[in-house]
This record gives structure tokens, sequence and C-alpha cells, in this order.
């Protein structure tokens, strides 16, 4: 092997691919636990495709999620065991939530991108973005490392795919189920919402907005309104019409 052919190859102990907020956590709770136990850091990537420059923390940083998915404990159920709103999230959560400024479930990307780097710098991780895979290297049933398009190999001892498809697990073989496959529904995919990041508005200006839109989507005169809903209903001549049945009902609310 060339001199030049050598300096492709990196190894570490332990790869994250994907930099979804879990994965993150997930990396950054290995390398406490490895230090712990040996007294020193282990050599550690963070390995994903996006671009780092627009944020660490994949959909919910760089797709500007300003809120987060947080199960809600019923009342009976807290003070039976005396849990908080939220029940009693791990504790390297809790640490990503009180470094966010995250109350409740409000979050600032921003934040959540400076939190997560501060996280990573502090165990000592590297991150390489704009990653893409080209095969996937591997002994037997262990993936052994990662060669990129870009003609880069990083091997590891251990790898934590902490992507949204599984895409490390898929490079490598592994099966997956399409759509909701898993409980039956094959053909069925979850919907992705746009987000959008709005400044200078307060809730009760959006509260016009949002009845003025109402308005126009249970008016059947208003023939623009009438053919976005039609246009979002795929055509489905019933679902229109259900569509402003819900909108009537909210107006009035």
């Amino acid at each position: 092997m060339t001199h030049s052919a050598q300096s492709l190859v990196r190894s570490y102990d332990i790869i994250g691919f994907g930099d979804e907020v879990p994965g993150i956590l997930a990396l950054v709770s290995a390398v406490r636990e490895y230090r712990r136990r040996n007294n020193q850091f282990p050599r550690t990537l963070l390995l994903f495709k996006g671009n780092s420059q627009l944020g660490v923390g994949g959909h919910l940083v760089r797709g500007g999620l300003s809120y987060l998915d947080r199960s809600h404990i019923p009342l009976e159920t807290r003070q039976a065991l005396g849990l908080e709103t939220f029940g009693d999230p791990a504790a390297i959560y809790n640490e990503f939530l009180q470094r966010s400024g995250v109350i409740r479930v409000g979050l600032d990307p921003r934040k959540a991108d400076a939190a997560l780097r501060a996280m990573l710098k502090e165990s000592r991780i590297d991150i390489l973005s704009n990653a893409e895979i080209e095969t996937v290297l591997s002994d037997r049933a262990l993936i052994t490392g990662i060669r990129l398009s870009n003609g880069q190999t990083y091997l590891a001892k251990q790898f934590i795919d902490s992507t949204v498809n599984a895409e490390l697990a898929q490079a490598a073989g592994v099966a997956k189920l399409k759509g909701f496959g898993v409980m039956g529904l094959p053909d069925s995919e979850l919907a992705v919402t746009l987000t959008f990041e709005t400044e200078g508005l307060s809730v009760e200006t959006l509260k016009r907005v949002e009845l003025h839109y109402l308005q126009r989507f249970t008016n059947p005169d208003d023939s623009e309104a009438q053919g976005w809903i039609e246009t979002a209903a795929g055509s489905n001549p019933t679902l229109p019409s259900n569509f402003a049945e819900i909108c009537a009902i909210a107006t009035v609310i």
C-alpha cells in the first residue's frame, strides 16, 4: 500500500453515523462511560451526511423544528410515582434540555446546535459532515469500517447508527421494512410537514392569520381556497368536504 493510500484510512474506537439528537447523546454517553472505566478519552468520530455549517443536530436543528415531542404523563400516574409532567427522562437528555434552554417543549434550534457542539467538544469527538457512504466494510456480521465516496475510509471498533432511515445498517445489508411495514401497512408513509421560521409575529397575529384562512377554506364561493383544498386532497371528492366541516368547527371554537 502506498503512503498516499495509507493516509486515507483513519481508525477510531467509536464512530457515530448520523447526527440526530438521540445518536449524539448516545455517542457522548459512550465516551463518558469509556472515560470513566479507562481514565482516558476514546478516539471518537461523528460522521454524517448533512452540512455542519447549517447546524449539528439533524432534523431538530437543520430542520428548524421549534417544539419537542415529549410524552405527557397522566396526572394520576405522576401523583402515584412522584413524577414531573414529562416523567423521568434520562440524565443525558435532561442535560441537553437544560443546556439548550428548554423549559417545557419550546426549543431554539440555534441554542440546541450550540449545546450539542459544546457536548461534543467536551468529549473530544471529531466531526466530519457532508459524508456519503460508498460501501460498508464488515467482518462476517460485524461492521468494521465505512468507505466514503471521496475515497476516505474510517475504521472503528463500535458503530452507532442514528440516521432517520438506518442508512448505515441498510448500506451494510440489513433488511428494512418499507413505510409502516412493521404495523402491516407497507404502502403507508409518515407525512412530512414544512416548518417556517418567523420573526416579529405575536400569538394574536398568528391567530388572526389562521382565522382568515379558516374562513376562506369554509367559503364555497372562494374558488382559489377551494382549489387549494382539492389539490391537498389529491382530487379525492370526499376529503375536501370533510376538511371544510373540520374548519367550520374550528372557527366556532
